[in-house]
């Protein structure tokens, strides 16, 4: 009764100081957290409760394609009453689990400070499949579950001497009980005196069953996915969305290294969370209507507002991001310059990529090499920017010389050069006028080395309706598949409007995304025949 007072009191003032405290965390300040709990080695916590009271970090692994969400239960969970997790703290050797993705669990002092439950029954020093009992084994009670203390098991030393009596087989391991703190750590000398590659694999603890029809009250503090297996990224993605649709909030995805240097095992990044897409549309939306002439250090305008981007067809042929031969022939890459006051309502190809501004730090910058107010038709010249005549050469430098040069054929233009002066030309012209057919202009890049997308500064990709038919959302995914598949990294997909009429001209859609293990291409509308043909002439 004592022991009990003394703790009622010792959790009434943690409570109090996290009730002070406690705030939404932010994902880095999780993954802080997290690595700091995972740094802390006590024996034991506070109130002499177990160690996974105040340290160490719980975490249970997600498998992909299952019907139900990851707070669910599957069938046999259910049998249990109680799921399976690990439990990693740095004096433990853990260097992987059983799957590449997973969810965080609050250690129970946090729970129970935000109306939550986390009841650890039993730990195992080794991944267990034993049935019985919520998964602890049998001979254990209703309120210790733990199945050692029946066999005369309390210490590492005896359930490493048990071990070996059953050939270390870890299906016929004892279960040690979590209630009591000297047993828990046990289970933790225990895995560690074990030696050998037992030592870097998972240990086990069983959790009780919580109430999977209120999510918002399961004790879930974030996700992960492990950084030295593929696939995991997507996996955690999808439970991201699944918990952000039934609760409106979003846990953070973190990065899990245990092989992190100095306890540094979770980290966050921005890319890695599905919202970022939201950033992302806001932030090209700001670029698009931001129409000044010049940037503050005075170079051409699409270094710092509106957006260059490069539509491109999707298909299993090649990668979408990689320069096409053509462009490297004529060393050049087209892509166009979309701005409010561009006066561009289609793109040529129905998805593509979204550059960020050409300013923005990256190890492979861009270089925009020429300019054409409408079609260059550069893919039939033998050179991008040099192979028709430069506007310098006919002095060609206002709207007024331009019509008197071009007027009747457009797509014959002289290339401009990319300076303040002939970039807003270029603006004036496309708003005097009258559109041809093809009358997107045409910004001409600097061909990039093939195979490089993780170096490329793109923002997003995009999808909408273009000149050129086709399902451009399907395209879409099927070029963020084949990216993450390349790179294990996300690009998100925003939908393009040119003909907006809310302000929002980017707009992003969490389902827009490709959650699934993979996304197809799509059906090309255009023979192949076509296609080449426009790649030809066109050079996009």
């Amino acid at each position: 009764m004592k022991r009990r007072l003394l703790f009622g009191k010792f959790l009434y003032l943690v409570l109090i100081l996290l009730g002070v405290t406690a705030h939404a965390a932010t994902g880095p300040e999780v993954a802080q957290l997290l690595n700091t709990r995972y740094s802390n080695t006590p024996q034991a916590c506070p109130g002499n409760q177990a160690a996974y009271f105040c340290s160490g970090v719980l975490v249970s692994g997600l498998m992909s394609g299952l019907p139900i969400r990851f707070w669910e239960h599957t069938d046999s969970a259910i049998a249990l009453g109680a799921r399976s997790f690990s439990y990693l703290r740095s004096d433990q050797g853990i260097r992987s689990l059983t799957q590449d993705s997973g969810m965080v669990f609050s250690d129970p002092f946090t729970a129970i400070s935000q109306g939550k439950s986390v009841d650890v029954l039993c730990a195992y020093p080794l991944v267990a499949s034993i049935q019985g009992n919520y998964g602890c084994g049998t001979g254990g009670t209703a309120d210790d579950p733990g199945s050692c203390a029946a066999l005369g098991v309390i210490d590492a030393a005896g359930w490493l001497t048990h071990f070996q009596q059953q050939g270390q087989q870890p299906a016929l391991q004892c279960s040690l009980s979590s209630r009591i703190a000297a047993q828990f750590r046990a289970s933790l000398l225990a895995h560690e005196q074990l030696g050998g590659s037992w030592v870097t694999q998972p240990n086990q603890l069983q959790v009780r069953n919580w109430n999977a029809e209120v999510p918002g009250q399961v004790p879930v503090q974030a996700l992960f996915y492990d950084t030295s297996r593929s696939g995991g990224l997507r996996v955690a993605q999808r439970n991201q969305r699944d918990y952000h649709a039934a609760t409106g909030q979003w846990l953070p995805i973190l990065r899990l290294d245990l092989a992190g240097a100095e306890g540094i095992v979770f980290g966050f990044n921005l890319q890695d969370q599905l919202y970022v897409g939201y950033e992302v549309a806001q932030r090209l939306n700001a670029r698009y209507f931001d129409t000044a002439t010049t940037c503050p250090d005075g170079r051409a305008p699409f270094y710092c507002n509106g957006v260059v981007l490069r539509g491109t067809e999707s298909t299993s042929a090649f990668q979408s991001w990689n320069p096409s031969p053509r462009s490297e022939d004529i060393n050049g890459v087209s892509a166009s310059y979309v701005r409010a006051d561009a006066a561009m309502s289609l793109p040529a190809w129905p998805q593509g990529l979204l550059f960020k501004a050409l300013d923005a730090p990256t190890s492979n910058p861009l270089t925009v090499r020429c300019l054409y107010p409408f079609d260059g038709y550069t893919g039939a010249l033998t050179e991008a920017c040099t192979g028709r005549m430069e506007c310098t050469t006919l002095e060609v430098d206002s709207v007024e010389s331009w019509l008197y040069w071009y007027s009747t054929t457009p797509y014959n233009s002289c290339s401009f050069a990319p300076s303040v002066h002939m970039v807003q030309v270029l603006l004036d012209l496309r708003n005097t006028y009258a559109h041809p057919p093809y009358h997107w202009n045409e910004f001409v890049l600097t061909p990039w080395p093939q195979r490089i997308p993780e170096r490329l500064p793109i923002d997003a990709l995009f999808y909408g309706v273009a000149y050129n038919p086709g399902d451009g959302r399907a395209g879409a995914r099927y070029i963020q598949d084949d990216y993450f598949k390349t790179t294990g990294r996300f690009w998100p997909i925003v939908h393009l409007r040119l003909d907006a009429t809310d302000g929002q001209v980017f707009t992003y859609v969490p389902d827009d995304q490709c959650l699934d293990d993979s996304c197809p291409p799509p059906v090309s509308l255009m023979s192949a025949e076509s296609t080449k043909a426009w790649f030809e002439e066109h050079g996009q």
